[in-house]
């Protein structure tokens, strides 16, 4: 039997505590549904002893336990499907089930749950979501084994992941996933090579992510990164010179621009090279007789920009004599 649907009426997550309950169904497909529950609406949807379905491009927004449930469902896929405000469970709750894709899913807003939850569930693809302020990304249970979680963006979640199965891997073919508190030198991630790609794992509860990306989406199209340390210092009336170097991970061309800058200031695009003739722009120190000058501190920001719309900024001073 196939089934495609198209609109979910609320009521039926209302009157029913499921929005829409597959049971012991094969080989369904559920297309653009939107189910919407309350606080007392147990699932959005159920997926219970069936196999072979397809869940792509539906929206669930709200419910107490899960929206959506997979138990006992196997080789299930879930794509491209946006969960949200479900405040005490899980967006998505995975219970002995085996074989499920879990790819390009929206999971978000659970204050007190969890993105994802596995338990007794093995060989399960999570490959390309993003969860995002939820109070636990993803959450592993033990007898969950073989599972892959790699591609994924990782934002804003105070525990981003526990895993406590075994065999789990969390990257694959040296790429692993984004993380939000890991992303830069501040949070121990160096990029020395300049590949897009942390230097050092990711370690979380059991488990690590050996290949983290520096940035969202880092898998599609890693972004530019600057490598060149800004000129911070010029005197008044003589040429300032700084050349503005980034390199992009996947070899596409760097446009640069300026974002902030004094007037007059240039970059060359292709280049990067930037040139001022510096200007002393007067200011005295407070309360002194003979008002000594105060050395001018001035704000810039340049971009260096992929051919793909990826771009990072450096900011600096420069301080005028």
């Amino acid at each position: 039997m196939s089934t495609t649907n198209t609109a979910i009426d609320t009521l039926s997550a209302l009157m029913n505590n499921i929005g829409i309950n597959m049971e012991g169904g094969n080989t369904n497909t559920i297309t653009n549904s939107n189910v919407v529950g309350t606080s007392q609406s147990d699932y959005g949807i159920r997926l219970k002893g069936t196999q072979g379905n397809t869940l792509l491009g539906n929206t669930v927004q709200t419910a107490k336990l899960a929206g959506i449930l997979v138990e006992s469902a196997n080789n299930n896929d879930l794509v491209n499907t946006s969960v949200a405000n479900v405040p005490q469970g899980n967006a998505i709750s995975i219970r002995f089930s085996n074989g499920n894709d879990m790819i390009g899913n929206t999971l978000q807003t659970s204050s007190n749950g969890n993105g994802l939850r596995l338990e007794y569930s093995s060989q399960t693809k999570i490959q390309g979501n993003t969860l995002q302020n939820l109070a636990r990304g993803i959450l592993i249970l033990s007898g969950s084994t073989a599972n892959q979680v790699y591609q994924n963006n990782f934002i804003n979640n105070p525990i981003q992941a526990q895993d406590f199965g075994s065999s789990n891997v969390w990257d694959i073919n040296n790429e692993g996933n984004y993380w939000s508190d890991y992303q830069n030198q501040n949070q121990g991630c160096l990029d020395n090579n300049f590949n897009g790609i942390c230097d050092a794992p990711k370690t979380f509860y059991f488990n690590q992510d050996n290949f983290p990306f520096t940035d969202q989406y880092g898998w599609i199209n890693k972004w530019p990164i600057f490598t060149s340390t800004p000129v911070i210092n010029a005197t008044n009336g003589q040429l300032y010179t700084y050349d503005a170097d980034a390199v992009d991970p996947d070899n596409d061309p760097v446009t640069y621009t300026l974002v902030q800058s004094p007037v007059n200031m240039t970059i060359d695009t292709s280049t990067g090279i930037i040139m001022w003739l510096a200007k002393y722009t007067t200011s005295y120190g407070p309360f002194t007789l003979r008002k000594p000058l105060v050395p001018s501190k001035i704000s810039v920001t340049a971009k260096a920009a992929d051919s793909h719309g990826a771009f990072r900024t450096q900011s600096w001073v420069i301080t005028v004599q």
